[in-house]
């Protein structure tokens, strides 16, 4: 018997017909022939099929030495069509060479690693991290293939800045047996992420892999939020910022969270006064805060009532507000003037 073998290119990289039009699927690249040879459009020595003799016990053909040229983008791309058959040649009738068997190389039984979604978890906080935060990155690989595998290979943890990777930490692969799982986690110090991003994606990568046919599910991707210091806003004394002696006064307190993790719901305002060039700052005489007023507009924020005492002496005071979320605060001072 013959073995009819070839070497195709699956996505037909670089092939076309004289008018430019791209080819399908499949293209033939060349014939495996016998002996480790080959022979494509313009190069190898090969001229006959390899020969099988049929036994009780499996048999392999192995090729070795047919260069990467040989498919476009490079053997990655290949699929080797394997036909065992009566002769070299096909043809229809009672006593022509006849096909008894036809595979090709993604029919078979695969080996495919891959990890699960990269989880990450923050003691400091459930929303986001603050820069010096230490993140517990954590994943499953699982052997979701047809095949035991046993050859080794690394986990490895990393994180984007811009446009580059930079490794974390590396585990070593265990064994995983069809179906099984390997948990694999590290600890990670936010210290060394820039105080001016958004936010950060982590990921998990297998790599050093042998024979694992499907390299599209080996990398796994996580943002996270950074919960940047809240921005404060001037406060606004409302109505007039005149206040005369006895009088309360409302003043709005806003604020911007700078994040994706805060929202004015999760924001609160310090309120605080001192007469103007004392910087000796109270807040005894603030209240209220507890509702937010004017949400969805550019005045969303905090109403607060201030409630000067008698011991206050006529003149110019200053009030200062802080916006506070539940991992940072930023002051902004404003004016009034009290008779």
């Amino acid at each position: 018997m013959k073995l009819y073998a070839a070497l195709v290119d699956e996505e037909c990289t670089g092939y076309s017909y004289t008018s430019g039009i791209p080819h399908g699927y499949n293209c033939w690249m060349g014939w495996l022939t016998d002996s480790d040879t080959y022979k494509s459009k313009s190069a190898g020595t090969g001229t006959s099929f390899a020969s099988v003799t049929p036994t009780a016990t499996s048999q392999s053909q192995t090729w070795s030495s047919v260069p990467t040229s040989v498919v476009p983008g490079g053997l990655s791309k290949a699929i080797v069509i394997g036909v065992l058959m009566s002769g070299n040649s096909v043809s229809a009738g009672g006593t022509s060479e006849h096909v008894y068997h036809a595979i090709d190389s993604t029919m078979g039984p695969k080996m495919d690693l891959t990890p699960g979604a990269v989880q990450i978890t923050n003691p400091e906080s459930s929303a986001g991290y603050v820069t010096g935060d230490l993140l517990t990155l954590q994943s499953t690989i699982s052997n979701v293939g047809d095949l035991d595998y046993t050859a080794g290979g690394d986990v490895e943890f990393f994180y984007k800045n811009g446009i580059n990777e930079v490794a974390i930490d590396s585990v070593s692969l265990a064994n995983l047996n069809m179906g099984a799982t390997q948990s694999v986690q590290t600890t990670f110090d936010t210290s060394s992420l820039p105080s001016n991003a958004w936010k950060t994606t982590f990921g998990v990568r297998l790599k050093n892999l042998v024979d694992e046919t499907n390299s599209a599910n080996n990398v796994v991707l996580q943002q996270i939020d950074h919960d940047r210091v809240p921005l404060s806003k001037k406060a606004a004394v409302l109505d007039s910022n005149i206040v005369e002696r006895g009088d309360q006064f409302s003043v709005l307190a806003k604020g911007d969270a700078d994040d994706f993790v805060d929202t004015i719901h999760t924001m609160s305002f310090d309120i605080e006064v001192s007469e103007t060039g004392a910087n000796q700052w109270i807040s005894e005489i603030v209240s209220g805060g507890e509702s937010v007023v004017y949400e969805g507009t550019n005045n969303e924020g905090r109403e607060y009532v201030v409630s000067p005492v008698l011991e206050m002496s006529a003149g110019w005071y200053d009030i200062r507000s802080r916006t506070v979320d539940s991992r940072g605060t930023n002051w902004r001072l404003a004016g009034l003037n009290r008779n």
